[in-house]
């Protein structure tokens, strides 16, 4: 049966994850399986485990399979990503970022239509011996896939210098937001939702979020944090996410004193809510592709003060919607916050350029397309003639 008529009511496309944690890519992914339901019959196949989206992605629609990878190397992985794709009969599969790589290999070998593999960011190992291993693992599973999809320029360059991948192949699709979701909230409302979270009109409120992991670098922001809360007591940060770093950075407040200004919240549901009950926004990671919550926070009109790495750079315009400032940095880190602390003025100006560069460049709709226009095309290359 050729391809088209199997693929004519809705193509089927299995999303392979390393978990279903809360985060970017997962909330990204969420955004896209919500506004193309019409169009493509959606499922995930989950790696490592059922994680706190699970749910929200069968109510969406898109029913989970969990591989239960055990820790540390485990060879069944690939047999039974293959087992799921012998099961659902994808005509997509598309894996993402390192730790799917299993499933490019299950994909090939249950000759589904198309496969596609998105780079999301980089990770921690990079420059490593294990780095290295790992770029050798994927120039020799490239040849079998279709479309490499990455979300910032800096890692379009990382794919085609350095694995050399095929220009025809990439696709830059930089993450997108719902600006109707994320968006400016008029004074009175945002003085309702702060004073609702416990934060006095006076106050200077700064936040972060994020899943709270090594790479993500909240105890540079801490360290950082201490040194402006001592010279302006009006300061307050707030951190929000959860992750393996949670109660090492408790111990963290703690030792220094700062439970009083500082908070972890965990995660939120209600993240627009919070944001648009903040002054400014801090972005420490020493890795990013193109940051989900960054792109949030400038929707919501805040500026932001972020570190100089992976598609930060792309988004943040120095000195017109934020602050860049270098990693492992605390001291230009709390110049950035200070800055922003002391000044309204550019907090309004720089936030109101962010959210204009939101609309103009990082729209969910042009995302949606993209992605749309990707899979409809692969799969039409794969027509037989």
């Amino acid at each position: 049966m050729r391809l088209a008529a199997r693929a004519a009511a809705r193509p089927r496309v299995l999303h392979v994850l390393d978990s279903l944690g809360v985060g970017g890519l997962e909330l990204m992914l969420l955004g896209l399986i919500e506004r193309t339901q019409d169009q493509f019959e959606h499922s995930i196949c989950s790696i490592r485990g059922a994680g706190a989206c699970a749910d929200r992605f069968v109510a969406a629609g898109a029913p989970v399979s969990v591989i239960g990878k055990a820790h540390g190397q485990d060879w069944r992985v690939p047999w039974r990503i293959a087992q799921v794709c012998r099961r659902l009969r994808p005509h997509i599969v598309h894996t993402r970022n390192w730790g799917t790589i299993e499933g490019v290999f299950a994909a090939r070998v249950c000759h589904v239509p198309v496969i596609i593999h998105g780079e999301h960011g980089r990770d921690a190992t990079t420059g490593s011996r294990s780095d290295h291993r790992r770029n050798r693992i994927r120039r020799l599973l490239f040849p079998f896939i279709d479309r490499i999809v990455v979300v910032s320029k800096d890692l379009e360059r990382w794919l085609l210098d350095e694995l050399h991948v095929q220009p025809r192949k990439a696709a830059l699709i930089p993450n997108g937001v719902d600006t109707q979701k994320f968006r400016p909230r008029h004074e009175h409302e945002r003085q309702q939702l702060r004073c609702a979270r416990g934060y006095d009109s006076p106050e200077v409120l700064i936040g972060a979020v994020g899943r709270l992991q090594a790479i993500k670098d909240h105890g540079n922001l801490i360290a950082a944090f201490e040194t402006l809360v001592r010279r302006h007591a009006a300061v307050r940060l707030v951190i929000i996410g959860d992750g393996p770093e949670r109660d090492a950075l408790s111990a963290e407040i703690r030792r220094r004193d700062l439970q009083h200004v500082v908070r972890l919240t965990g995660y939120q549901d209600d993240m627009a809510e919070w944001l648009a009950a903040m002054d400014f926004f801090v972005q420490p990671s020493l890795m990013e592709g193109t940051s989900n919550a960054l792109l949030e926070a400038m929707a919501v009109g805040l500026p932001t003060v972020a570190t100089t790495v992976g598609g930060n750079p792309e988004v943040v315009v120095d000195g017109v919607t934020g602050r860049l400032v270098p990693t492992h940095d605390a001291s230009a880190l709390a110049a950035g916050m200070e800055f922003y602390s002391l000044n309204a003025r550019a907090r309004t100006q720089h936030g109101a350029a962010g959210r204009e560069r939101v609309e103009r460049h990082y729209s969910i709709n042009d995302m949606v397309a993209s992605y749309t226009t990707i899979y409809h095309d692969a799969l039409a290359r794969r027509q037989p003639g």
